[in-house]
């Protein structure tokens, strides 16, 4: 083989990686493979298939955790942009806010939390709090917390209302 050929083989290689390159962009946009086929030249979508998942294949994946960092700060960057406008009530900055924040919250697992009370009953002697048991000695602990740190004339034990002494 030629240096020329070899050049041309080049050039041609450059031209295919470039037009996959594309497919992969018109798919990532939306487009079917049979409209990337016809938009690219590809002979059929089976071509522009091929090409897509070459494309892809052969990328260099970042680590997901380096990904999901990238996200976040595209995210926080958006938010900031959006974020005068909504405070001054521009009605779509803050629809458009919402939207960034409930994406970082699903990218951050905060949609994950399990907010649904528990089924079964805490075990005797502990407290449920928001579904989690917590055992006697931080249930007193917490009470010497609440009762050493209630102003005067707050009741910190429950009793009926109408058994309460009323402040004088």
């Amino acid at each position: 083989m030629s240096s020329q050929q070899r050049g041309k083989f080049t050039e041609q290689h450059i031209r295919a990686l470039q037009r996959a390159a594309q497919a992969v962009e018109l798919r990532l946009a939306g487009y079917s493979f049979s409209k990337i086929a016809e938009t690219l030249g590809y002979a059929d979508q089976s071509g522009a298939y091929r090409a897509v998942k070459r494309s892809i294949e052969r990328e260099i994946q970042e680590p997901s955790e380096a990904l999901l960092k990238t996200e976040i700060v595209r995210l926080e960057k958006l938010q900031q942009a959006v974020w005068n406008n909504a405070l001054n009530g521009h009605l779509g900055a803050i629809d458009r806010l919402l939207k960034i924040m409930e994406r970082k919250g699903k990218l951050q697992g905060l949609d994950k939390v399990d907010l649904t009370p528990p089924s079964a009953p805490p075990a005797p002697g502990t407290v449920s709090i928001t579904g989690h048991s917590l055992p006697p000695s931080v249930v007193s602990a917490l009470a010497e917390l609440i009762v050493l740190s209630s102003p005067k004339g707050i009741v910190t034990s429950p009793q009926p209302a109408e058994d309460r002494e009323k402040p004088a």
